[in-house]
């Protein structure tokens, strides 16, 4: 099988999966195939995109793959296993008695956070798979995907690998009383899935498993920033990438980042970026 969708990655699979459906928006595409048994399947995936892909059922007795890179992984391959491959890397893929569902989301290069040069693969990532997971279980469901729903989630998967490499992480680095690492990634993980609605000091401590003064000291001495204003950095960041990337107006891009209305937004993109939102659009 040789597929190309808009210029974003080859597969050269054989033999070819029984089924396989994608859905694309601007800011990413989700696939899922599925496949009956074989008993060898071969082929590689050249990429312009980032992938990231789960194994949803059945599996293969081995999985074999080599990245252009020299990265290797032999193994078995079952139910959530996730496997990440950077954009411009190629992998060559061996299966042996091979039957199961799949998912992947490409992300394009960009979006305001530098994702991982290097490949991985895991046999448990609760995040990812859970993720790839409800794509999944939304696509069967409805036959497409919310856009929105699409580029939140996307946004809180891109902030998610990056502080899993540790590529790019928060300013300041963790003294004595700080969080641990674990603890930044599942609070920032936590405030990326839930940018469009209000996200309360009472959850974020939770998320931690801290109290909430202890949480606030500690999160402003890992990050150099009080947690009202990472989540409003945050927020600026996908209004922006709203104003860019779309025609929406400025109180819709208010509320579909979280903000209580117009003039909230407007005061918090001024602080931050110097400039009002419409001065931003007419910039550029």
């Amino acid at each position: 099988m040789l597929l190309k969708t808009r210029d974003e990655h080859i597969w050269r699979v054989r033999p070819e999966a029984d089924q396989r459906r994608r859905f694309t928006w601007q800011g990413g595409a989700f696939e899922i195939g599925r496949r009956g048994h074989a008993d060898c399947v071969e082929g590689d995936i050249s990429s312009d995109v980032h992938l990231v892909m789960a194994t949803l059922k059945g599996g293969a007795q081995l999985h074999e793959y080599v990245t252009d890179e020299g990265f290797r992984f032999s193994g078995s391959d079952r139910p959530g296993y996730v496997s990440y491959l950077p954009a411009n890397c190629a992998r060559k893929l061996r299966l042996k008695n091979v039957c199961w569902e799949w998912a992947a989301i490409a992300l394009p290069v960009g979006g305001g956070l530098r994702l991982s040069e290097k490949p991985f693969t895991t046999s448990r990532d609760d995040f990812l798979f859970g993720m790839l997971s409800q794509f999944q279980a939304l696509y069967d469901n409805d036959s497409a995907l919310d856009v929105t729903y699409c580029d939140t989630m996307t946004l809180a998967l891109r902030t998610y690998l990056v502080h899993r490499s540790g590529v790019a992480g928060l300013t300041a680095p963790r003294g004595k009383g700080g969080l641990t690492p674990r603890q930044v990634r599942d609070v920032t993980a936590y405030i990326a899935c839930r940018l469009t609605g209000h996200i309360r000091i009472t959850e974020l401590a939770a998320t931690a498993g801290l109290s909430e003064g202890y949480f606030h000291r500690a999160f402003r001495q890992t990050t150099g920033q009080s947690p009202l204003e990472y989540v409003n950095r945050k927020r600026v960041e996908k209004a922006v990438a709203l104003l860019t990337q779309t025609d929406k107006t400025v109180i819709d891009i208010a509320l579909d980042t979280g903000f209580a209305g117009p003039s909230h937004f407007a005061r918090t993109f001024r602080s931050i970026m110097g400039v009002a939102p419409q001065q931003y659009r007419r910039s550029l």
